[in-house]
């Protein structure tokens, strides 16, 4: 057993005595020398770490050309959605003047059949009313000529007109007695008129 404490004791005793070979491509670098002019070191590197919060002229460029790109798409974007705002609106007016093109005629059709019912009919506004459109017939003429007479709707527009023929004159109604009275003067008339003649 080999003592420890011996150069040959120690795990590393062998390679103690084996030999270095120096490769021929490894040299040993030359000593850098320093150049006389060198700017020393200052006392306090502290001021050298200040910086001075300013943009380099290219970064404004840079940053000045993209803030205009931007708002050229901005621009462009509100410009395309306005178009089409304006687009959907047009739509939106055009469909709703066809739609109320169609009620307008779907209306009319409506009112054209029930003129042929009759003038003026209409089921929804409930009963046509007369009124009289001409001069009125004061009472001390009672042989007025023919008045003319219009029919007015619901709303209050007129529909027709038509002329009525004058009233009849009124009847006077005899009493029965009356009658009576009369036919039996009539007889005592005829009666002594022909009393008269014979004498």
């Amino acid at each position: 057993m080999h003592n420890p404490g011996s150069p040959g004791g120690s795990q590393y005793g062998e390679a103690a005595h084996v030999p270095l070979i120096k490769s021929p491509s490894l040299r040993v670098p030359k000593l850098v020398q320093a150049p006389p002019d060198i700017h020393p070191l200052p006392d306090s590197v502290a001021p050298y770490f200040v910086y001075p919060y300013t943009l380099e002229p290219h970064i404004i460029t840079l940053e000045s050309q993209r803030q205009t790109t931007l708002a050229a798409q901005k621009a462009h974007r509100e410009a395309v959605f306005r178009r089409r705002e304006q687009a959907k609106e047009q739509q939106r007016l055009e469909r709703e003047r066809i739609k109320t093109l169609m009620e307008e005629e779907e209306e009319r059709k409506r009112k054209e059949k029930l003129r042929k019912v009759a003038p003026g009919f209409d089921p929804n506004v409930g009963a046509l009313v007369p009124t009289r459109v001409g001069k009125a017939a004061t009472p001390a003429s009672p042989t007025a000529s023919t008045s003319t007479m219009g029919i007015m709707d619901a709303g209050g527009s007129s529909v027709s007109s038509f002329a009525f023929p004058p009233p009849p004159a009124p009847v006077k109604q005899r009493d029965v007695m009356a009658d009576l009275v009369d036919q039996l003067a009539a007889l005592d008339a005829a009666s002594s008129s022909s009393s008269s003649r014979l004498l």
